[in-house]
């Protein structure tokens, strides 16, 4: 057990704002990205504008047209050497995209912790389920012990940015920043440091790859059927109007049916941001899950390829075949990989987890704050 801190805001950068690159923090990040001798591609930005990359939502033919995305980056789209997932939907064999075994749903939900994902967990723990949750650094500053309450649950805790930007729009001095500075409130409040991360939007190319490699971090995406439809349930945007509950419903069935016929597993993109999204969760989806014959196995990304709860963190990863991400060597865990479900044809012994290194002092100081919270969804919208 870590010596209990009290998180201070004051500590880290303005919520929901992209950290500066000149913070001594950051800068010793850079000079540790370089010393892992990882190339990092000479490849250009992009520019996808201000709201989702353009995909289609779930397996149904609904196109999201953002800002920009792929329309405004011809020459982008084109070079397919830099396998953007965003438009193409190009990946590599380090991204997770997936469960080896079929009917197996590697749960995860994005962009909390939020008011409530207390509402989710509770659901969660009388169902006997677990899942992996890609926090947004701006959030667990403001919900620290709902993020201990999701540890200490033996859900599995990822990194997704500290202010949620497309990734592949930054520079890498900027990627880095928001990767490091969500590690290291992550640690600072937990005592571990995860070892995967989702790209916000899924906006990822081998530039972005490399810098998280560099950082100890292996990408989740969410499973892809074609180069535009993703097993995407669009429930984020059911807060804002963009969607219906009744749209986001059909999503979920075409998602099922796709899911049923697969020769492997899938990962689906869900979100515990809003309410909205909860409730269809918690509702509907889950249930209808919960309730399939054949059943589903329901689990953590980690589980899900075959892995102990405690590979998921930096700290606890002692697995020779999955060395841990300070060696500069990311944590591959992808289908077929040494110790994988498709290499060893045998379950993983999950009650191996991580031990809890939770700071004890924060449990008494949630650091909510409407007004900040307001402020902080309002960046993400």
């Amino acid at each position: 057990m870590r010596q209990a801190a009290l998180l201070s805001p004051a500590n880290y950068p303005a919520l929901d704002k992209p950290p500066p690159t000149d913070s001594p923090e950051v800068q010793q990040w850079i000079q540790d990205v370089a010393n892992t001798g990882i190339s990092i591609p000479d490849i250009s930005v992009t520019n996808i504008g201000e709201h989702r990359p353009c995909f289609l939502r779930g397996a149904s033919s609904n196109v999201s047209l953002p800002q920009g995305g792929c329309l405004n980056n011809p020459d982008v789209v084109a070079d397919t050497s830099r396998c953007w997932w965003t438009c193409g939907g190009c990946t590599r064999t380090t991204d997770i995209t997936e469960c080896p075994a079929p009917m197996t749903w590697g749960l995860t939900y994005d962009d909390g912790p939020s008011y409530y994902t207390s509402d989710l967990l509770n659901y969660l723990d009388q169902e006997n389920l677990k899942s992996t949750f890609f926090v947004v650094g701006s959030r667990v500053i403001q919900f620290p012990n709902i993020l201990q309450t999701q540890y200490i649950g033996q859900h599995q805790i990822a990194v997704h940015t500290w202010s949620h930007p497309p990734l592949t729009t930054l520079s890498n001095e900027a990627i880095i920043a928001e990767l490091g500075w969500s590690k290291k409130v992550i640690y600072d409040v937990l005592g571990v440091t995860p070892n995967m991360m989702r790209p916000p939007y899924g906006d990822i190319d081998d530039r972005v790859r490399a810098i998280s490699t560099a950082m100890g971090l292996t990408p989740v995406m969410w499973t892809r059927i074609s180069p535009v439809a993703t097993f995407d349930t669009d429930d984020f945007d059911i807060h804002g109007g963009l969607t219906t509950v009744e749209h986001v419903l059909q999503n979920w069935e075409d998602i099922l049916s796709n899911a049923t016929s697969r020769n492997s597993g899938f990962i689906v993109l869900e979100h515990d941001l809003f309410q909205q999204a909860v409730e269809v969760a918690t509702g509907y989806m889950l249930p209808d899950a919960l309730a399939h014959d054949p059943p589903f196995t329901i689990q953590p990304v980690v589980y899900c390829l075959n892995k102990p709860l405690k590979d998921a963190y930096i700290q606890t990863n002692d697995n020779k075949t999955n060395p841990p991400a300070q060696s500069g060597v990311a944590v591959t865990l992808s289908p077929g990989a040494p110790g994988s479900l498709q290499a060893t044809g045998k379950a993983a012994d999950h009650n191996s987890v991580a031990p809890f290194r939770v700071n004890t002092g924060l449990l008494a100081a949630s650091l909510t704050g409407a007004a900040g919270l307001a402020a902080g969804l309002g960046v993400l919208l």
